[in-house]
C-alpha cells in the first residue's frame, strides 16, 4: 500500500534538491501490461518552453515494480531536471551524479537503485 501523504513529501524533498521549478503532475494508469514501470514526459508551451512536468505510473494487473515508487518518481523526476537544464545525454553522468546523491540523501530504506543499466533504456 503507497501513503500518499508521505509519497507527497518525498517529492517535494526531491523537487526542492533538485530546484525544480515547472508544475508536476504525477499519473497513475492501470493497464494490462507495460513496456515501463513509470515515464517522464515534458509539456510545453507554444513557444517550445516546458510549461510543466508530467510522470505517468503504469500499474499492471500484477503490480510487479521493478523499484518501489519513491525510486521511480526519483528516477523520473532527475529527467524532469535534465528536461529544465536542456540537458540532452538521457542516463548521462550527471543523471548518475544526481542518483547517487539522492541514494545517499534517502538511503537504501526509501530509495534503490534510480539507474540501474539493465532496466534503463
Amino acid at each position: 500500500m503507497v501513503d500518499f501523504k508521505q509519497l507527497q513529501s518525498f517529492v517535494d524533498a526531491v523537487y526542492n534538491i533538485l530546484g525544480l521549478y515547472k508544475p508536476l503532475d504525477i499519473q497513475f494508469r492501470f493497464c494490462q501490461d507495460s513496456e515501463f514501470d513509470a515515464e517522464y514526459w515534458p509539456k510545453f508551451k507554444d513557444s517550445g518552453k516546458i510549461k510543466r512536468h508530467i510522470i505517468r505510473v503504469y500499474i499492471t494487473d500484477d503490480l510487479n515494480f521493478n523499484r518501489n515508487f519513491q525510486t521511480l518518481i526519483a528516477h523520473e523526476l532527475i529527467h524532469a531536471w535534465q528536461a529544465e537544464n536542456d540537458i540532452s545525454d538521457i542516463h548521462g553522468q550527471l543523471f548518475q551524479e544526481w542518483a547517487d546523491k539522492l541514494e545517499k540523501d534517502f538511503g537504501p530504506i526509501m530509495i534503490q537503485r534510480i539507474y540501474d543499466s539493465e532496466l534503463d533504456i
